[in-house]
């Protein structure tokens, strides 16, 4: 699997591209390695877009899911497999959102099987979890970043949660 710190795939002219989403309790597992290899096998000369990148939750903090949507507009279509519970988060439900309002495709790729099926609107999913708040996701965030000592995202998320959040009402 290419956990590379940055996006250089995303910067190839000409090279058709696959976003593969899937919920954070994925990341780094065999299932996700295998989803990887099933989609690639099916989509040859596709290049595969996982979001799990080194260095993508610096990003996040900053931009939100304007650093995914940014991805997926130079995607051809999505693939997603959900959660081992089958519930979609709140993140990947957004993102098949985003692909079906930019009229391209979406498809979910069945995390016991590994089948892929064409869904023609993921708004329709009615089994998803509700998500954090912004905040709530940054406090997750910093205790995380506290567990593995990365004081320049520590030192990042303190200053977000300093200020003032415009996102939440007051």
């Amino acid at each position: 699997m290419n956990n590379k710190s940055n996006f250089t795939e995303l910067l190839q002219e000409g090279t058709n591209k696959i976003y593969f989403g899937h919920a954070g309790d994925w990341y780094n597992t065999p299932q996700e390695k295998k989803g990887m290899l099933v989609i690639s096998k099916q989509y040859p000369g596709y290049n595969v877009i996982n979001p799990n990148r080194k260095g993508y939750d610096k990003r996040y903090l900053k931009l939100g899911f304007d650093l995914f949507f940014n991805i997926i507009e130079q995607c051809e279509f999505g693939i997603f497999m959900p959660p081992k519970n089958g519930h979609w988060t709140v993140g990947i439900y957004e993102e098949a959102a985003y692909f079906h309002r930019l009229r391209k495709k979406v498809y979910v790729i069945d995390p016991a099987t590994y089948k892929i099926t064409f869904i023609k609107d993921p708004t329709n999913i009615k089994s998803y979890e509700t998500g954090l708040t912004k905040r709530g996701e940054i406090h997750r965030r910093a205790e995380g970043a506290e567990n593995e000592g990365d004081e320049e995202l520590r030192e990042l998320i303190r200053q977000m949660i300093d200020s003032e959040m415009p996102w939440e009402k007051k």
